[in-house]
């Protein structure tokens, strides 16, 4: 466990912080998370579960998320409310449960608006989201004003079911927000109009909710500080919203950046660490006394000192990081940040199911959020048991046999842990991949494991070696092409160009349709040229004239990549809803063409020809092609171990259990937990 004693490196994270009348200990803020909980057998005791395995890990406010005041505020028909007292001694499950792990939590109320998903929405216009199927109807004066109450009633309830404190949600695209937005609150009346008029609606629900909870009790409301759309809020207007606040006795602002139609990734893999930064700072700037939250990509707690230290603000909210690693706060606390399990912002577990009303975990940690997090069920006979692979699959699985009690060897070919994590960390974005190895690297050894990297594992050394049984976790070889061609164009598999950071000719066609087409291309598509760091020295150490001279007329990207891809629908269909259309804006932004349903003929004069579905043909110039055509399974150790006799479990990729971090995560999660 880490140590309980502050940690001397982070100093300012760990300092206590008073909001109203509560001390929290340190400035670490877990972010509302809207579960899914609500199809559980009972799931006021599964949150409360959720919440304790977090206040073990230290975090000075744990935020109990997505609980709405009425039932129309509800994200689904079913969904997680305080809208009767009857619910108080159902809410005081979770408040026990924290509290007797000496932790402190609030109560996230936010109604949804026109982003709930049921057929009983309302929101101040008419006007429907962009990514609902559903039409709100526009609230009425009686409505409104009957909203307002329910709001004030569910801090009462709050405060009275055990909690410390409440966050008002103002932004995020939710019902409050949706009034303040000029380009959704589109009344006439006293509710609409111009700014006094679109803030009278959230105004009145902070000024119920102080009325019902008390002077005493703290009120966060999350701020909507950039709405990243268009005919969006200026500056002018958040700093009116930011002020009303302050005059409504708000105690703390947690900085929130756009909505779920927001254009702009918010929270994505793409988006650099703090990425919204400035924009916290601009509000601590503005905010008096008053204290401000930051929020947004902030996975690693020296991150987070930093932020603090700059006076980017008082407190840091945290979300994915804490189901990533329940102890993320207790480790920070010890320097043991190479331990931390960091969240890579995949997406694919937490914000992909929550959109769908999905039940929310984690890609990384496959405990997190079920009702055995936080234990590890002990081996009834340990085994002597060697994991052959070392991508996420095979570590997944030696770090869950080993805290089972198995005595673990982990056998890698290559010199070093990660497998295709490696590869996927030369992706623009995703450089927090190689978190994940170091994590890895140093929790293994704590554990017990021995690490066997540079070795090749045969059937019948591993028998030899008195292993009991076998983890096969070798992953996947990329798919290869017998392409007909006068060599007039090169051929790169998308495994070796990525290991190897190998140079390409441009224009470069890359053949495929997946994730990993979709990745490759952004690769080479944001490469750096190798005149460009010379061109941007030269201009910083010549004269302009001379450095002019040199460079005129030099083109040094002329990178042209283009997608050709079999298949006439969606380019990677299968990358999370959350991240693609992310990912889709990238390469077009830096000009990936795309050609669909489109068979590969060959290569020949320094072009790609390729037969359309339509039956005509065509040709893309091209110096290299690479092919990212999918993988398969290599059976050479498989067919060994039948052969003698040891008995193996699949897993990862080599299991074929689908094509990405997440299945390959589980799939070796769950047969660990099983044998």
């Amino acid at each position: 466990m880490p140590s309980p004693h502050p940690s001397p490196s982070l100093r300012t994270l760990f300092s206590p912080i008073r909001l109203n009348g509560l001390e929290l200990p340190n400035r670490v803020f877990m972010n509302g998370l809207h579960l899914g909980f609500e199809k559980r057998p009972d799931p006021f005791a599964a949150m409360a579960h959720f919440h304790k395995v977090r206040a073990n890990g230290g975090a000075g406010l744990l935020l109990a998320g997505g609980c709405s005041p009425n039932r129309v505020g509800r994200p689904m028909a079913d969904g997680f409310s305080i809208e009767h007292d009857d619910t108080i001694s159902k809410h005081r499950a979770i408040t026990q449960a924290v509290h007797s792990r000496g932790g402190l939590i609030a109560l996230q109320l936010v109604h949804f608006g026109r982003e709930a998903f049921h057929r009983d929405l309302v929101a101040p216009s008419p006007g429907r989201a962009g990514n609902n199927v559903f039409r709100p109807a526009a609230l009425g004066e009686d409505d409104i004003l009957a909203t307002i109450a329910d709001f004030g009633q569910a801090a009462r309830r709050a405060r009275e079911a055990g909690y410390d404190a409440i966050e008002v949600v103002g932004s995020q695209g939710f019902l409050l927000h949706q009034f303040l937005a000029r380009h959704i609150n589109l009344r006439k009346d006293g509710w609409g109009g111009d700014i006094d008029g679109r803030m009278r609606f959230a105004r009145l629900v902070l000024r119920a909710c102080r009325e019902r909870a008390g002077a005493d009790f703290p009120i966060v409301f999350r701020l909507p500080a950039l709405d990243l759309m268009p005919g969006c809020n200026g500056s002018e207007d958040v700093l009116a919203i930011l002020e009303m606040a302050r005059q409504e006795r708000v105690d703390m602002v947690n900085v929130g950046i756009g909505t779920h139609e927001s254009p702009v990734p918010t929270i994505a893999l793409s988006v650099p660490p703090a990425g919204f930064a400035a924009v916290a700072h601009f509000i601590k700037r503005h905010a008096g006394a008053m204290p401000v939250a930051v929020s947004n990509r902030i996975n690693d707690p020296r991150l987070a000192e930093a932020l603090l230290l700059e006076g980017v603000a008082d407190m840091v909210a945290v979300g994915r990081p804490l189901l990533a690693d329940a102890e993320f706060v207790g480790k920070a606390r010890a320097n043991a940040f190479d331990s931390i399990n960091t969240c890579i912002a995949c997406n694919q577990s937490c914000l992909d199911k929550a959109l769908f009303g999905q039940e929310v975990g984690c890609t990384l940690n496959p405990q997190c959020a079920t009702p055995g997090e936080g234990r590890m069920e002990a081996a009834a006979r340990p085994l002597n048991i060697a994991v052959v692979g070392a991508g996420i699959a095979g570590l997944t699985a030696a770090a869950t046999l080993a805290r089972r009690g198995h005595r673990v060897d982990v056998i890698e070919q290559r010199a070093r842990l990660g497998g295709q994590l490696l590869l996927a960390a030369r992706i623009p974005g995703k450089h927090e991949f190689l978190r994940t190895v170091a994590h890895f690297e140093d929790v293994l050894p704590r554990l017990g494991v021995e690490l066997r990297l540079g070795r090749k594992a045969e059937p019948e050394a591993l028998a030899a070696q008195g292993y009991d049984h076998v983890f096969v976790a070798t992953g996947t070889r990329p798919r290869t092409l017998e392409v007909p061609s006068d060599g007039s164009v090169a051929v790169v598999g998308y495994e070796d160009l990525l290991r190897h950071d190998l140079p390409v000719a441009y224009p470069v066609v890359v053949v495929g349709g997946g994730g990993i087409a979709l990745d490759v291309s952004l690769y080479l598509a944001a490469r750096p040229g190798v005149m460009e760091e010379s061109e941007r020295y030269l201009r910083a150490n010549l004269p302009a004239a001379e450095a002019a001279r040199l460079l005129a007329g030099a083109d040094v990207r002329r990178r042209q990549v283009t997608i050709l891809q079999r298949s006439e629908g969606k380019l990677a269909p299968k990358v999370g809803a959350t991240t693609r259309w992310g990912l889709l804006r990238e390469i077009e932004h830096l000009g990936v063409a795309q050609v669909k349903g489109a068979t590969l003929l060959g290569l020949r004069s320094g072009q790609v020809h390729y037969q359309h579905r339509s039956g005509a043909q065509a040709a893309i110039p091209a110096a290299t092609v690479v092919l990212a055509i999918g993988q398969e399974l290599d059976r050479a150790l498989l067919d060994g171990l039948e052969r003698i006799g040891l008995p193996y479990t699949l897993v990862g990729g080599a299991g074929q259990s689908g094509d990405n971090i997440t299945t390959s995560v589980r799939s070796a999660y769950e047969a660990a937990v099983a044998l």
